[in-house]
């Protein structure tokens, strides 16, 4: 009889056990602060999330580039197509990098760059005017078109997974642009750089 009631009794406790355990882990996590609850977060974040992301690809692009000058105080415009008149290449393969660092659960920080550069040397076949220079037919000329591109700015966080991730950034678009021709003949020496801030929105999805 005492042995079936230590049986019982043992059987029992085995069953109300894990209540009592999970009773106190609730608790305990009620008695948290909303601080406290959110270090614990981030703790948890930086040991079981990945928090830091660089890629690099290459690109090929297929490209078509028009400069326009104003001449005569605005009456008068000329366009010069720099692949089909200055002979620059109008296919070029370059290299990108994107990073992105996430140091807490919902922010971030999310960076791309690209940069193509072209200049080709070409004998022109006709006249051409390019700022306030008249280039002749006939000028052995070297031309010239460089883009330099990045992006920076917040993410944030919209699903937090560890095998998954999508999130939006809101950065600064940063454009710089330098152009120009040059020639022995007549001393030409057209220069152009131009940069342009714009703002830049999208999403980031990873899985």
């Amino acid at each position: 009889m005492r042995r079936k009631k230590l049986v019982t009794c043992f059987c029992f406790f085995i069953l109300i056990f894990p209540s009592i355990i999970f009773g106190q882990d609730h608790l305990i996590e009620d008695t948290l602060s909303h601080k406290q609850r959110k270090k614990i977060k981030r703790e948890d974040f930086k040991k079981t999330q990945r928090r830091y992301f660089l890629n690099l690809e290459t690109v090929y692009a297929r490209l078509y580039t028009e400069a326009a000058f104003e001449l005569i105080d605005g009456f008068l415009t000329a366009k010069i197509g720099l692949e089909d008149n200055l002979g620059l290449p109008g296919r070029r393969t370059f290299f990108t990098g994107t990073f992105m660092h996430r140091f807490t659960p919902a922010s971030g920080l999310y960076a791309r760059y690209y940069g193509i550069n072209r200049r080709e040397n070409k004998v022109t076949e006709e006249d051409f005017i390019f700022l306030d220079d008249t280039i002749p037919a006939g000028t052995s000329s070297t031309a010239y078109f460089n883009t330099q591109v990045i992006s920076a700015g917040y993410l944030l966080s919209i699903k937090q997974d560890p095998n998954a991730f999508l999130g939006a950034y809101f950065n600064i678009y940063l454009i710089w642009l330098e152009t120009g021709v040059e020639s022995d003949i007549g001393n030409i020496k057209a220069k152009l750089d131009y940069a342009v801030p714009l703002p830049n929105f999208g999403l980031l999805a990873m899985f």
